[in-house]
Formats: C-alpha cells, sequence, structure tokens
C-alpha cells in the first residue's frame, strides 16, 4: 500500500513519517512538504530535506492570501475576537483544508488511498483532529473516485513528551527537526521563547531527555 506523509519538517510529523516507514517500508511511503510561502519556510524546508531527501516539496504561495498574517510576518501574535482560547492565535485559517485539497488530485492520479498526518494528543486546532479528518475522508469518498480513501493519524494517541520518548528510542536526531516560529537564527537555531519553542522544551523536560536543541534564549 502507498501511503502519503504530510511533513513540515518538525518533531512531530517526522516522527510520524518515520514510523509509518517502519510499518509500510521506506519504498511505499512518499513523504510531502507543501510550500506555502511561511517565513519559516526555509528552516523547515532544510528539516525536511535532512531526513527526507528523496520527499517531494510542492509550492503552494499563499502569500497574497495570508499576507497579513502572522506566518508570513515571522511572530505569532494573531487576534480572533471571537475566540478566548490562547492556543488560537496560533492558528492558520483553514491551512489544513487548503493542504489536504492540494494533494488529492497527486493522490488520485497515482492511485494514493492513504494520507498520513501528524496531530498528536495535544493539538487543538479544529482542522488538526481525527474527527475533522474523518469527516474529510468521507468528503474525498463522496468528491472522487477514490473509494477506499482515508486519512490516517498515527501519533493521535500520544503526547508530545511520549513523542520525544519515541523518537529517542528510534535513534531520530531531534536536534534536526525544526518547530520554531522564529526563522532569523538559521542552522536549526530555535528562538526558544514562542509557543512552539515553550511546548517543545516541555516536551522533553517531562519525558526527562536532555534536550538536544539549540535555542537563541
Amino acid at each position: 500500500m502507498k501511503i502519503m506523509c504530510l511533513t513540515s519538517g518538525g518533531l512531530d510529523s517526522v516522527i510520524m513519517t518515520k514510523l509509518c516507514c517502519k510499518k509500510y517500508g521506506d519504498e511505499n511511503v512518499i513523504p510531502v512538504y507543501l510550500n506555502y510561502g511561511a517565513k519559516i519556510s526555509k528552516q523547515e524546508i532544510r528539516s525536511f530535506k535532512y531526513f527526507f531527501p528523496k520527499g517531494k516539496i510542492i509550492d503552494i504561495p499563499l502569500n497574497k492570501i495570508l499576507k497579513n498574517h502572522w506566518s508570513m510576518q515571522g511572530s505569532s501574535n494573531e487576534k480572533f475576537p471571537h475566540q478566548d482560547r490562547a492556543f488560537v492565535n496560533e492558528y492558520i485559517p483553514a491551512r489544513n483544508i487548503i493542504f489536504l485539497s492540494i494533494l488529492l488530485p497527486f493522490c488520485e492520479l497515482n492511485d494514493i488511498q492513504c494520507l498520513a498526518v501528524g496531530c498528536q494528543a495535544d493539538d487543538q486546532m479544529p482542522d488538526n483532529n481525527p474527527t475533522f479528518y474523518k469527516s474529510f475522508s468521507e468528503l474525498v469518498k463522496q468528491g472522487t473516485f477514490m473509494k477506499k480513501f482515508k486519512i490516517i493519524t498515527p501519533i493521535f494517541n500520544k503526547s508530545k513528551a511520549e513523542l520525544t520518548k519515541l523518537g529517542i528510542k528510534m535513534n531520530i536526531e531531534l536536534e534536526k527537526t525544526f518547530s520554531c516560529y522564529d526563522d532569523k537564527y538559521g542552522n536549526y537555531v530555535h528562538c526558544g521563547v514562542c509557543h512552539q519553542c515553550k511546548e517543545r522544551k516541555e516536551a522533553f523536560k517531562v519525558a526527562n531527555i536532555v534536550d538536544p536543541t539549540k535555542y537563541h534564549k
């Protein structure tokens, strides 16, 4: 079975893709990075290429649509007045819906009936959870000829701390993953203060593992 893995180069998705390679075989896994023009794309692509040199990179510039959004500016400070939960400030409007839609023609033309995504137990976004992905899979079945299509979430039952332990156990160089919202430091260096960096630091702390990540602060 061929399986496509949506991979960002971050800790979660790299571990998820490596798990799929182990389960289905490298030859059956297609890692793909969607470059939508975010400011951190250069750093993410560096990590993606490091782990998956034969992976696919697809450019889908959304900079005109998201030109005023924090993801294009390099700082996470977007405000959504209708929401009062802090994590919503990290939200990129409809990103995963766009990503999945972009990948569908490739999947259908190449008879790829399975798409893997890296959402984990701590994720809280409305477009990044098993319920959303199950609903989207049903929509695909209704609107395409892919009647067996499914989106799987291999790591949803694990927290980020548990994933960190798993990554170490699998001998994955976690310091080469990139999970930061700031791109200015380069060479896998994280800012150390954004929400993503704080989550990353906490995961290593909870897992009781020495954090090999390079932080600016």
